[in-house]
This record gives structure tokens, sequence and C-alpha cells, in this order.
């Protein structure tokens, strides 16, 4: 027979003779209400039978302490652990709160699913941000370091060659070092083995600068960067590898660079910084006197020095300009062009951090979703538990207790969801890396560093505050609720479905948003798609050549390969015109050029005329189909006494506006009729986007005679009969037919290099788009899961309601209502909020505004949609209720 609840074991007759002969009544009383206590505690905890095993065990243990004669004081406490001491309990509640989540396996995987994704995506975001914006530059005394500029009215240049030249011959006292870097593609050869490659030619204090040392060799020297030193070029350790066969001895031996042998004079390891990302030769710098003043574009960066006034060092610059190279002082003003400079880790960087930090924004939005949904589904399981928790206080457990119970699952369910969270944001990290390359700044420096760890410790530490105070308030009101113990129904308050509605409607708040700066961002990349080329694009490919200097020394041998090359290529049944240029349309060109037009000079104290500068052949404007609106192009034979030009109907809108620019005549500015002799503009053609899709200025492009200044490293654009890419081998056939020393790389269809200008762009709206997808997929998770709650609680009063004459269709109009208020609450919520957390991104959009109206409509309808749909089966449900079964239940 067994016993009543509330009845624990008793001493068996010799057990109890001991303890009453042994003990007072006070001792016993004591000692017995002790046990009982911890009995209670097992009971609770464990099960009825361990608890029973463990007070018998317990009972039989005193007394034999006591029978042996042991004093009432050298009695031990009954096996309890010492109060502070709690780690058997905890590890009890722990194996407890296992047991108890493994009984419901969909509500835990909802959970850990939910939350790992919110802690894993939020601190995938932050290391990326931490890595690229707020960790310094690995170089050292990187946040005294400063990329020059030539500020020209509103425009910046890069350092001139001049601005470099006269900062080497007499450095500003604020820098404590300076140097010059050029950017390009060169030919390199070693042995028989011709590539193209990037490289940088650097002046010999570059490397220095930034705290590289070779791993063998040395630095260049200074004699190596004056005019008439020895070539020389450092490589990296992986281009060593794969040139050389792994040969150790590798420093001074010769590289042709350009056909120009170079000694190797030491090897630098791979990993060289953001400046240097994916550059493996280096060729040495020489910083000549320049010929004339104008914008050569090279970069220059220097260091200040330590405790340098950052104005003082602006004002030594604009010195500086004031007396750069004699043949400037008619024109140039400091009004005009000054030297200044920006700090090295903001030209770095870029536009990345609006965006970067619009992701984090965008993640952690979707992290206060995810805890706001787990925190719901906590609530519904703590209404679903109060039974159990009333059972356990009615034994005799405080509310300490359950409490403690309870933070004890929450900790395993962070555990589980921090786990799930740092794999994300592990497999997160390796594909950025590994997709981010030319695209990410800094993208080798990202990593899980000290900063990061803690990041992603603190977060899941606060989703398990958030937990154990979400179920600790559900426990509280647990206790306080009438619990049918022998079995029935628990009833939820209303302020815990108050709160679950409230969890919801802010999901669909911070949802909007969300969803709002997904579509302005995909709205602006389908206006980019559709934006014109100001050509036909399909079938036209463009691939790198360059010709060897030693071959090819001077421009009219230049001239002659590419006048017979271009007449046999454009004679290939694959091929329906071919043509040269220094630009890729629609990819911005390499730079720009100053000029001054003959008849109308540039008043003194107004800044120079700037426009983009495009070298190309006739062929070139035939193989994009360029409409001719005035005059003509080139001439396929130049002629000996006057250069030509060709400009486009922005350059003309630009300077001469309702009038016809042929005949008139211009000269690159800085520089005497002698040095730089005037040059013609002989026709007008279409405008061409040559400094990107996206680029809504309307600079105007001057296009130059290729015949009278020829390049050695050109791009041939080809037009194909077909698909772009079926002329390329026969195209390759002919020049190395011509000349097998002669590379040809980077092969890019116009398509593909439209794509690649819109990169960035896609990547940041696929990536928004789908968090706000997530975002509103849990949403709706959210609102359904409100309402097919309140659905099974209240199906007593649906059925009543259907009883009395309701119907079906007044109890799914119920559901419907009060789901379609919990999102539309939360919806109007959002959209409140929407233009404040949109501004950020007017400058990221293009050819729509934050607050568009079609945008905001999409959402709000699109939203109400889906939050419609969930609703709707949780209220079909309820609408099918039978009243009768319903009843026979009560």
């Amino acid at each position: 027979m067994s016993r009543p609840s509330g009845e624990h074991p008793r001493p068996g007759p010799l057990t109890g003779f001991i303890l009453r002969r042994r003990l007072d009544p006070p001792q016993w009383a004591r000692l017995s209400d002790e046990l009982v206590e911890m009995y209670e505690h097992r009971k609770a905890t464990t099960d009825r039978a361990t608890a029973d095993r463990w007070l018998r065990r317990e009972y039989r243990r005193l007394a034999l302490r006591l029978a042996a004669g042991a004093r009432l004081d050298g009695v031990p406490s009954p096996t309890r652990p010492p109060r502070g001491d709690g780690l058997a309990s905890l590890v009890q509640d722990l194996r407890h709160s296992l047991r108890g989540l493994s009984r419901v396996p969909m509500f835990t995987l909802a959970i850990v699913a939910t939350v790992g994704l919110g802690i894993g995506g939020t601190s995938l975001v932050f290391t990326i941000v931490h890595s690229v914006l707020i960790a310094p530059l690995p170089y050292p005394a990187g946040d005294r370091m400063v990329l020059l500029r030539t500020v020209d009215g509103e425009q910046m240049w890069s350092t001139s060659m001049a601005d470099a030249y006269a900062l080497f011959e007499t450095p500003p006292e604020s820098f404590e070092g300076l140097a010059v870097y050029s950017r390009g593609t060169s030919r390199i050869a070693q042995g028989t083995e011709v590539e193209l490659l990037r490289t940088k030619h650097v002046t010999p204090g570059y490397f220095p600068m930034l705290g590289h040392d070779p791993v063998s060799g040395r630095h260049f020297n200074e004699a190596e960067g004056r005019p008439g030193g020895a070539p020389a070029v450092l490589v990296t350790e992986g281009f060593r590898l794969r040139s050389f066969a792994a040969s150790t001895e590798v420093v001074g031996r010769s590289l042709l660079v350009d056909g120009e042998p170079h000694v190797i004079v030491g090897i630098l390891p791979d990993r060289l910084g953001p400046l240097d990302q994916g550059i493996e030769v280096f060729p040495v710098l020489v910083v000549n006197v320049p010929p004339r003043k104008g914008p050569f574009f090279y970069p220059m960066i220097g260091r200040l020095r330590e405790g340098a006034d950052p104005g003082t060092a602006r004002a030594q610059l604009a010195a500086v300009s004031e007396r750069i190279f004699p043949i400037w002082q008619d024109s140039f003003t400091q009004e005009s062009a000054v030297l200044g400079f920006v700090d090295l880790k903001d030209a770095v960087l870029g536009n990345v951090d609006r965006t970067l930090l619009m992701v984090f924004t965008a993640v952690a939005f979707l992290l206060v979703i995810a805890s706001a949904n787990a925190s719901s589904l906590l609530v519904a399981r703590g209404i679903t538990r109060a039974r159990e928790i009333g059972i356990r206080s009615a034994l005799g457990a405080s509310a300490g207790r359950v409490v403690r119970l309870l933070l004890a699952e929450a900790w395993v369910i962070a555990a589980a969801a921090g786990a799930m969270g740092l794999v994300v944001t592990m497999v997160g990290l390796e594909t950025v890396r590994r997709l981010g390359t030319g695209r990410l700044p800094r993208v080798d420096e990202v990593g899980l560093g000290p900063e990061a760890i803690a990041f992603f410790l603190l977060v899941t530490a606060g989703s398990w505050l958030m937990f154990g105070v979400v179920a600790g308030a559900s426990a509280a009101r647990s206790r306080t609720r009438a619990i049918s113990i022998g079995g029935g129904r628990t009833t939820a308050s209303r302020g815990m479905l108050i709160l679950r509605r409230t969890l919801a409607g802010t999901q669909f708040a911070v949802t909007i948003p969300l969803l709002v700066a997904a579509g302005l961002l995909v709205q602006s990349l389908r206006q980019v798609q559709n934006e014109s080329f100001g050509f036909d694009p399909e079938g036209v490919v463009s691939m790198l050549v360059t010709l060897p200097r030693e071959s090819y020394p001077n421009w009219p041998d230049v001239h002659a390969f590419w006048t017979s090359a271009l007449a046999e290529i454009e004679a290939l049944p694959a091929v329906v015109a071919a043509g040269v240029a220094d630009a890729r349309p629609p990819l911005p060109i390499d730079g720009g050029n100053n000029f001054v037009l003959e008849d109308r000079p540039v008043r003194p104290g107004d800044p120079p005329l700037t426009a983009p500068w495009i070298t190309a052949d006739a062929g070139f404007f035939r193989t994009l189909g360029l409409r001719i609106a005035e005059g003509r192009v080139f001439d396929p034979i130049p002629s000996d006494t006057m250069r030509h030009a060709v400009v486009d109907e922005s350059w003309v809108a630009r300077f001469y506006p309702g009038e016809s620019p042929l005949g008139r005549r211009f000269r690159s500015g800085g520089c005497t009729v002698d040095g730089c002799p005037w040059v013609e503009i002989v026709g007008v053609v279409q405008d061409v986007k040559t400094s990107g899709l996206d680029d809504t200025r309307k600079l105007g492009t001057i296009y130059y005679d290729f015949a009278r200044d020829s390049y050695s490293a050109i791009r041939l654009h080809v037009r194909a009969r077909g698909e772009a890419l079926s002329a390329v081998p026969s195209v390759r056939a002919v020049i190395r037919a011509r000349d097998e020393g002669i590379p040809v790389g980077e092969v890019r269809t116009v398509e593909d290099l439209a794509a690649e200008s819109l990169a960035g762009r896609r990547y940041t709206s696929t990536l928004v788009a789908l968090l706000a997808m997530t975002a509103l997929l849990l949403s709706i998770v959210g609102v359904y899961g409100v309402m097919a709650y309140y659905v099974r609680q209240h199906v007593r009063d649906i059925g009543i309601r259907i009883a009395l004459g309701g119907g079906p269709a007044s109890a799914l109009q119920m559901v419907l209502r009060r789901g379609m208020a919990v999102a539309g609450v939360g919806t109007i919520v959002g959209l409140l909020f929407t233009p404040w957390l949109t501004r950020p991104l007017s400058d990221l959009l293009y050819g729509v505004r934050p607050g568009d109206p079609l945008v905001l409509t999409a959402v709000t309808a699109s939203t109400l949609l889906v939050a419609f749909a969930a609703t709707v089966v949780p209220g079909w449900q309820a609408a099918r209720t039978d009243p009768a079964v319903t009843l026979r239940e009560e």
C-alpha cells in the first residue's frame, strides 16, 4: 500500500531506537527537520524512490555513528553540500534541464536554431566590422599614417609628379617619412615564361615606413631610387615559390619587368597589409623631374611625427604647393590647388564603412527579432510548465529554488545556441575570406581576435540572462496561479498573452525598416542595371596586350604593329570590328588630365580645367558602335602637322554649351606650346559610361588619337559575331604569330565588366535582402505561434461561442482580427521609425529616395499579406472547433 504523497519514510525499529536513545528531543527534532527538507528537495529534483533510499541510508549512517559513541557535536552534518557550494546542485539541475529539453525536441530545436543564427550572424558581422573598421592598420604608428592628395576645388587628386618631386627635395618638418608608389600591370619574364601581373612601383622608403622587412635580402637603397640608378625589384615569398621552383638562391638573380632587367634584391613576406593586397612584384620607382604641371596621379603616403599637429602639417604642405616648379608661377594660386592629406585608414576603407555599419545594424535587428521570438517561445513553455512549477512549490520548493532550476535550463539553451553561433561565425568568416578578396579591404585581417571572442561571449551571456529573466517572470506568475494538482487545464494569464503579443508586434516593428532598406537597395540595383552603357555591350570583349619595349621602343613601332595587327584581326570571320584604347567602359578610367582651351583661358585664381582622358583609335568607336553626333573620328593615317581629338556630348555641354566645338583647340595644362602642342577637336560622339554605371556626373570625356601617343600596354576591344569569347582564340593566334613574346591577359566581356562594377551593390543588396527575409520569416513564426497558442488555450471559449450561434465564420474573424491587430500595430510602429533608420542609406541609393512611396507601399502590403496568411491557419483551426466535443471534455 503506497504512502500518502505528503509523508516520508520513517526510521526502522532499531535505527529509531538508537536515534531516540542517543539524542534528546530538541536535537532529534532539528536533525529530523533538516533531513526531511533535503528529502523533499531530492524528491522534487529526482524521483520519490531515489529520495526514499537516500533518507533511509542517512538514518542508518547517523545511527551507526551515534552507536559507536560519537558525541553530538562530532556528528557531521548529513551529506548536504555546504551553503554557498552549489556545484553538486548545479550539476543536478543541468542534468534535469537536459532531460526536460530532450522531451520537447521541436521546441529545443526551434529556440536553439533561432537564437544561434542571431548570435552567429551578429558575431560574424561584428568580427568583420572590428577587423576592417575599428582595428588599427597593421603598420607601425598606423594612426599617424596619411595619404597625400592634391585638393583642387571640390575634387581631390592623387599627388602629381611635381608634388612628389618637391616633397622629396625638401620634406616638411611635420613628416618623419614619405613614400610614393604607382600601381599598374607589367609584363614579367623569367626565362621563357612570360606573364602579365599586377605590379607596384615603390620608392626606397616605402616598405621601411610600412614596417615590412624582407625575409631574405634587403630593402632598396637610396641610389636605386635616384635617376640613373640600377633597376631593382622586390618580390614576395609566394612569387619566389611559384616562379623559381622554390629555389632559395633568388636574391641577386635577374627578372625582366616590361622588358628591362631588374635585379631581385629581397624577398618580402606574402602578407603585406591592405595597401598591397594581391601584389607580388614591386619594382623600384624613380621620381624624376616633372615636365609640366598636371595630375599624374602618383599616390603618396607619409607618416606624421609623433606629436605633430595636423593643422601645422597642412600649412607646411600648402607652403610646398606655393613653390612647386617655376613654370607654374603665372597660373598657380593657393586657392586653385594645394597639397593636403587624409588619414590612410579612411583612404583604404573608402565607402565600405557605411556599408558594413548598415549590415551590422541589420544583423543586430535580426538578433532582436530572434530574441523576441525565443522569448515568446519561453513564455509559452513557462505557461505549459505552470502545473509542474506549482507542484514543486506545493512540495516546499522555494521561489529561489525554482528560479535556479529555470536559469539552469536557460543556460543549457544559451550554451547550445552559442555553440551553433560559433559554428555559424567560423563558417561565415571562412566564406568572407574566400569571396571577399578584391572586394573587401583588409579581408586578410578578418579573424576571431580577443575583441570578437569577448563580443561573442557577451552576446551569448546576454541571451542567457534574457532567457533567465523571461523564464523567472513566468515562474513567479506560475507560483501564484491556481493549479489543479490532480491534473487539469492550466489557464494562461492575460498578462502572459499580452506579453507574447507585444513580442510578436516588436518583431514586425523591427522587420519593417529592414524590409524597406532591402527594397531601396534592390530598387537602386535595378535602376543601375537598367542604365544604358552608351553602346551595345553584347558580343564585345576586351583584353590587355603588352608589347615588349625592347622590340617596340618608340611609338611609331607600336603604331605600326597595331595598324597591321588590327587589319588582320578585323579580317577574321569571327570578328565584326576591333580597336584599341587605354580604358574599359563602363569601368572607371585610370585617370584624367588638365588642359587649357585656346579661346577660353583660365582666369588667375580659378582651378584648372580637367576631364577624363582616353587614348583610342578609330576602330574603338566602330567596335563600341558609338554614334557620331558631329564631325568625324580619327583618320587611319594621322596628320603630320596637327594632333586631333574627339570629345563626347557631355564635354561639349560643359565647355561649349549651345556651340559647335569643331575646330576648337586645347593643349595640356601647365606647359608651353613647344612642350605641349595644340590639339584640334574634329568630332563629337555620344556619351559612354566611363566612371561606372552608377556615376551620375557629366564630366565629359576627351578621346586622344592613339596614333600620336601610342602605349606599349593597351586594351584591345573586339566585337565578335555571336558569343563574345568565341573570337578570343583566333585573336590570340594573330598576335602570337607576329610575336610569341607578347602576352595577352585580362580577357573580359563588357557584360562581365559591368557585373564587376556592380558587385559591391549586388552583394550588399543581396545580404540585406536575405536578412530582411529572415526577419520577416521569424516575425511570421512569431505571430503564428501567438495565435496558434491563443486558439489552443481558448478552445473552450471558442466552442461555446460557436455553440451559441456565432458560427465558424465568427471564430475565424475573431482570430484574424487579433492576429492582424498584432501585425498592424507592429507595422505602424516600424513605419514611424523607418525614415530615421533609412536616412543613412542616401549615399548608397541610385535613382530612388529613402522615402520612396512605391517601396513603402510594397513593403507594407507584402508584410500584412504574409501576416494574414500566417494568421489564417490557426483561424481555420478555430473555425473547425466542434462545440460538442469541447463541452463533453469539460
